[in-house]
C-alpha cells in the first residue's frame, strides 16, 4: 500500500425551511347551543421557527372566536368567524394555552369545524413559506329555547260587550312541529273561539280559562282573529288576560320552558236598567214637616256616579239628610238630582202648603248613555196649622215642629209627630207610630208625646229604631240603658204605659212617650219592671228597636 495521505474537506449544509405542525386536541369538541365554549389544546410546533414571526389563522363556519389581547401577539378579527394571530411561536403558544373561546351563532346547533392554518412565513432556510392546515370538529348540542308570546297593547271593551283578541301569537325558534300548550286566563269574563279548532286540541272554551295544545303553526293559525273575550255580565273595571305558553321541552336539553305574558283589558261601564220604587205614594203632612222619601233605587254593580234619582216639581223645596244638610242639586231644568252613592235617610224640606205631585225616576248614566226607570208619583198634601186628619185609606201622616194633633183615620197608618209635644191617634187599623232623630227634646226639656189609642192586639206598633241607633244588642238587657218603662193603672181595666228614652244611653232622657188606655190583659206580664214591660212588648212585636 502506498503512503497514508491526511487532509480535510469543508462541507456547507444550506438550511431548508421546515414546515410548521399544528397540534390539535385528540377528541372532537362538544359545545352547548348559545353558550360560550373554551377550546383548549391548540399549539404550533416548528423546529426552525426560532423567534421569527409566524401567522396562525383560526376560523369557524357557524360562530365567532375570541382571544385576549395584549399578550405580545397581534390578534385581528376578535368576535368574528376568523382570527389571525401574528407573533413568535412561543408567544402564540402561550396565548393559545389559555383557550380559544367559541360562541355558536344564535340558536345554532349541529356540526361546526375549527380550521387552523399556520404559516411560518419562510423566515428560515430555503423553500419559501410553508404552512399546515388542520380541522377540528365541533359538535354544538341543542339547548331548548323558550317560547316568546307576542301580544298587543292594553285593550278596552264596553260592559256586556265582546272583544276580539287580535294580535296574539307565539314564537319559538326550535319548536318545529312538536306540540306546545297555551293556557289563556281572565278573571272577570269568558274566552271563546269563533272559528274551527282544526288540529288544535281545545279545552274549556267558553270559560275563564282555556287550554290549547298544538304545533306552533297550528296555534298561531287558530289565534289569528278567532279568540274573543266577553266580560262577566254587568262587570266593569280592570281585567287581565294571562297567557302562559309551554314548549313542553320537546327540543334540546334543559326541559320544558314557558313564557307568561299579561294583557290589560279595561271594561268601561255602560248604563244599566235601574230598579226603582216608593214605599208610599201619598203622604199627609203639616207645613214645615220634613217629609221622608221612602224610596229605593238600584242598578247591578253601579259605577261611581252612575245612579241618581230625578225629582220633578219640587219647586222651592229641597232634599236634606237627617242632619238637615242638603243632598243633591237642581239641574238647569229645575229638577232635583239625588246621587245614590250612600244609603242615608232623605227628606223633603220647605214644602209650601198645598198639594204637590212629585214625579220621581231613577237614572243610570254611563258610557255616554242614560237609561231611566218608569216614573213614580209621590203626592204630598201639606197643610198649615197643628191638626192633621187622615182618611179612610192607609195614610202616611207627619207633624211639624210644633205641638201637633194627628188623627190617623180608618186605614193602616204610619204616623210621626215630629218635634214638639204631640198627641197621636191611629184610629182603626194596624198603625205604626214612628220617632226619629231630631224629634226628641233635650235633657232639661224632653219632648212629651202621647198616643191616645195604642192597641197591640190590632197590630199597633211603635218604632224607636232611629232614636236608638246606639243600641247594638237587641235583647232587653242591652236596651235598658236607653229605654225604661212603667205602668200607671187607669180606669175601666185599662192602663197607661210610660216610656222614657235616653238615645245616648247616658241616663239623660230626651223623649217621653205615653201610651194611653192600653189593655194589658193579653200582655202576659210577669211583673211591672221595665224589663218585664219591654220584654212583653218585644215578644208581641209591638216595639221596634232595630231595622233590618
Amino acid at each position: 500500500l502506498g503512503p497514508e495521505v491526511g487532509g480535510s474537506i469543508q462541507v456547507d449544509v444550506s438550511p431548508v425551511n421546515d414546515a410548521p405542525v399544528n397540534v390539535l386536541p385528540g377528541e372532537p369538541q362538544v359545545a352547548q347551543e348559545d353558550q360560550p365554549f373554551a377550546i383548549h389544546g391548540l399549539q404550533v410546533s416548528d423546529v426552525d421557527a426560532g423567534s421569527s414571526t409566524m401567522e396562525v389563522t383560526l376560523s369557524v363556519l357557524h360562530g365567532t372566536l375570541n382571544l385576549p389581547v395584549g399578550s405580545g401577539v397581534t390578534v385581528t378579527g376578535n368576535g368574528t368567524g376568523s382570527l389571525v394571530l401574528s407573533g413568535s411561536q412561543d408567544a402564540i403558544n402561550a396565548l393559545l394555552s389559555g383557550g380559544v373561546t367559541y360562541q355558536g351563532e344564535q340558536d345554532f346547533n349541529g356540526q361546526d369545524a375549527l380550521t387552523m392554518v399556520t404559516n411560518d412565513r419562510g423566515n428560515t432556510g430555503s423553500g419559501g413559506a410553508l404552512s399546515d392546515t388542520d380541522v377540528l370538529s365541533i359538535e354544538v348540542q341543542p339547548v331548548n329555547d323558550a317560547p316568546i308570546n307576542q301580544v298587543p297593547d292594553a285593550m278596552a271593551v264596553k260592559e256586556d260587550g265582546s272583544l276580539s283578541l287580535s294580535g296574539i301569537s307565539v314564537k319559538d325558534v326550535d319548536a318545529g312541529s312538536a306540540p306546545m300548550s297555551m293556557v289563556l286566563r281572565v278573571e272577570h269574563g269568558v274566552l271563546t273561539l269563533l272559528g274551527a279548532a282544526g288540529a288544535v286540541s281545545v279545552q274549556r272554551a267558553g270559560s275563564n280559562e282555556m287550554t290549547l295544545v298544538g304545533s306552533l303553526d297550528d296555534l298561531n293559525s287558530l289565534l289569528n282573529g278567532n279568540l274573543h273575550y266577553e266580560p262577566a255580565k254587568d262587570f266593569w273595571g280592570e281585567d287581565n288576560l294571562t297567557i302562559t305558553t309551554s314548549d313542553r321541552g320537546n327540543t334540546g336539553a334543559g326541559g320544558a320552558l314557558t313564557d307568561t305574558t299579561q294583557v290589560g283589558i279595561t271594561v268601561t261601564a255602560e248604563a244599566d236598567a235601574p230598579q226603582f220604587g216608593l214605599g208610599t205614594h201619598d203622604i199627609h203632612v203639616l207645613q214645615g214637616a220634613w217629609v221622608p222619601l221612602n224610596l229605593s233605587a238600584s242598578v247591578v254593580n253601579p259605577a261611581p256616579g252612575e245612579l241618581l234619582v230625578r225629582i220633578q216639581n219640587l219647586g222651592g223645596a229641597q232634599v236634606v239628610d237627617e242632619h238637615g244638610q242638603s243632598v243633591g242639586h237642581a239641574d238647569n231644568n229645575g229638577d232635583w238630582l239625588l246621587p245614590m252613592e250612600d244609603s242615608v235617610p232623605l227628606y223633603v224640606k220647605d214644602l209650601a202648603a198645598g198639594d204637590h205631585s212629585l214625579i220621581l225616576t231613577a237614572e243610570s248614566s254611563a258610557g255616554g248613555s242614560t237609561l231611566s226607570s218608569a216614573e213614580e208619583t209621590l203626592t204630598i198634601h201639606s197643610q198649615s196649622g197643628h191638626n192633621l186628619l187622615g182618611s179612610d185609606q192607609s195614610d202616611w201622616l207627619f207633624g211639624s215642629t210644633g205641638s201637633d194633633r194627628i188623627l190617623g183615620g180608618q186605614g193602616d197608618d204610619v204616623i210621626r209627630g215630629g218635634q214638639g209635644n204631640d198627641i197621636l191617634s191611629g184610629g182603626a187599623g194596624s198603625d205604626l207610630f214612628v220617632w226619629g232623630q231630631g224629634d226628641e227634646g233635650t235633657a232639661t226639656q224632653p219632648a212629651i208625646d202621647t198616643v191616645i189609642d195604642f192597641h197591640p192586639e190590632e197590630g199597633d206598633r211603635i218604632d224607636l229604631a232611629d232614636l236608638l241607633k246606639g243600641v247594638t244588642d237587641n235583647s232587653v238587657d242591652g236596651l235598658l240603658n236607653h229605654l225604661s218603662a212603667s205602668v200607671t193603672n187607669g180606669s175601666g181595666g185599662l192602663s197607661d204605659i210610660n216610656l222614657s228614652v235616653s238615645p245616648a244611653g247616658d241616663g239623660q232622657v230626651t223623649q217621653q212617650i205615653t201610651l194611653k188606655g192600653v189593655d194589658l190583659s193579653g200582655w202576659n206580664l210577669s211583673g211591672s219592671s221595665s224589663h218585664d214591660i219591654l220584654q212583653s212588648m218585644l215578644d208581641q212585636h209591638s216595639l221596634i228597636i232595630q231595622h233590618p
